[in-house]
C-alpha cells in the first residue's frame, strides 16, 4: 500500500492507495482519504460493478452523511473506471472544492500505483 500526503485549500490530507497487480475484475482497488487531525473512521464504502451498472454498500456509517455520499461516488467513479471491486474509506470535513481535487489525486495515484 502507497501512502502520501496531499494539502488542498487550507486543509492536509492523507491518502493511501492499494491496486492489486495484475487488476483484475476480482482484485479490489483499497482508497483511504483521511483529513488530518481527524480521530474517528468515518465512511468505509464497498462497491462493485462495471460501467453504469454499481452497487455500493456501507461498512462503516460515518458521522457525516455528505461524506459517506461522496465515499459512495467515489467509489462508483473507481469501480466503472476500472471495472474491479472497491473499498473507500473518507474520515474528516471534504468541501466540494477539496473532494473534486482529492478526487483527482486519487484516481492518479490509482492509475501509476503510487499515492
Amino acid at each position: 500500500m502507497q501512502t502520501s500526503s496531499i494539502s488542498v485549500g487550507n486543509n492536509d490530507y492523507d491518502l493511501a492507495v492499494h491496486v492489486a497487480a495484475p487488476l483484475t475484475s476480482k482484485t479490489p482497488i483499497l482508497i483511504y482519504l483521511t483529513q488530518h487531525g481527524h480521530g474517528s473512521i468515518g465512511s468505509y464504502i464497498y462497491t462493485i460493478g462495471k460501467g453504469t451498472d454499481t452497487y455500493s454498500s456501507v461498512l462503516q456509517q460515518g458521522e457525516d452523511a455528505g461524506v459517506q455520499d461522496l465515499a459512495v461516488n467515489l467509489g462508483r467513479v473507481i469501480s466503472r473506471k476500472y471495472s474491479c471491486p472497491s473499498y473507500v474509506c473518507m474520515s474528516g470535513y471534504f468541501s466540494p472544492f477539496e473532494y473534486s481535487e482529492l478526487s483527482r489525486e486519487v484516481l492518479k495515484a490509482c492509475e501509476t500505483g503510487k499515492a
